[in-house]
């Protein structure tokens, strides 16, 4: 095998990888519209008893609450990133905010 066939083998193959990503991503967002798109999903619940707990400097912690279920989540970010987890009360079941 020639060494120009093998390189069009490579590049058939990444391009291939690339496409089926691409279909798959393009599915996804088409099966679940709602949430291709994150923005405005979550209301960010105001903390006027203080933080969640007590956090190194650069790192902060809130509740927000997800529209569609009125679930609530607690984030902390930092600079390495975000993390959700969900917000439980003392029998360890998901928070459930109610609407005013």
């Amino acid at each position: 095998m020639k060494f120009s066939e093998k390189l069009f083998g490579f590049v058939y193959a990444v391009l291939a990888v690339i496409a089926m990503f691409a279909l798959i991503t393009v599915a996804c967002s088409l099966s679940h519209p709602s949430d291709a798109n994150a923005t405005g999903v979550a209301t960010v619940m105001d903390q006027s008893d203080g933080p969640l707990y007590d956090l190194p400097q650069n790192v902060n912690s809130y509740i927000a609450t997800e529209r569609s279920t009125n679930r609530a989540y607690i984030v902390v970010e930092s600079d390495r990133g975000i993390a959700i987890t969900p917000y439980l009360d003392e029998d360890g079941d998901q928070v459930i905010i109610g609407r005013p």
